[in-house]
Formats: structure tokens, sequence, C-alpha cells
């Protein structure tokens, strides 16, 4: 059996050349993407968040889930496309090395909110690991 941790390593890899290829993409803009087409862009992210709400509401309804899962699900869905938003914002105006770094940190951030929302205990050595996530970050940004 496959550990947890290939799968995670996959996945990073995966979102690396994804990072990669997004950066590359917003090259080819003259003008900058959000400047030039400000109105289309938010409008186009709405149609797709609502389209995503109602595919979502629509095909989750025939399900049995359990409580709450369908209302999560929605606010999962509303983040990534915030977050994606933001993303853009950030390749557009930075550098991809600091801009997957600060992307990355999400995992430090992740471990310390679940200390508080889902009483995960860390040990001295996450913590540890945390706070050199955050210096290192700091460093690449700085």
């Amino acid at each position: 059996m496959v550990e947890w941790y290939v799968y995670a390593l996959a996945a990073m890899l995966v979102f690396s050349f994804a990072n990669l290829a997004l950066k590359e993409l917003m090259r080819y803009e003259t003008k900058p993407l959000f400047e030039q087409n400000k109105g289309a862009l938010y409008s186009v992210a709405l149609v797709l968040l609502v389209a995503l709400i109602v595919l979502y509401a629509t095909h989750l309804r025939f399900l049995h889930l359990p409580k709450g899962f369908t209302e999560l699900g929605l606010v999962f869905l509303v983040l990534v496309v915030v977050g994606f938003v933001f993303l853009l914002l950030a390749l557009e105006h930075g550098k991809i090395g600091p801009v997957t770094a600060v992307l990355s940190a999400s995992a430090a951030v992740v471990a310390v909110l679940s200390v508080f929302f889902l009483k995960d205990v860390l040990s001295a050595k996450e913590w540890a690991g945390i706070v050199l996530v955050s210096l290192g970050v700091l460093l690449l940004v700085r």
C-alpha cells in the first residue's frame, strides 16, 4: 500500500507545474490581465461560481449526505474561486518563486487553524516546523 506522503508529493509536483504553466500564461497578455479586462474577468469568475453552486446543489440533492455537507461544499467552492482570483493577481504582479512559497505556507496555516477549529494537537516538532516554514517564506518574500 502506498503511503499518504507519496500522493501528497505527487500533488505538490503537479501543482508546481500547474503554477509554472499559469505564470507562463500570464505573459501572453500585453497589458496586465486585470487592468485590461477587470469587469469581464470578474463576471466570468462570478458566472463560474454560480454554475458550480447550481451544479453542486442539484446533483447532491439526490444523494443522502450528512447534514451540513452541502453547505460546507458550497463554502469550499466559493473559497476556491476567490483563491484562484487572488492567485492570478499574485502571479500577475509577482515572481513565481515567492508567490508559490506563500501558497505553500498554507500547510502551516492549515495546521494552526486545525488546532483551533478541529481540536488537533500538534507536537513540539510540528510547531517547530511551522515556525521554520514561516521563516523560510519570510526570507523568500523580503
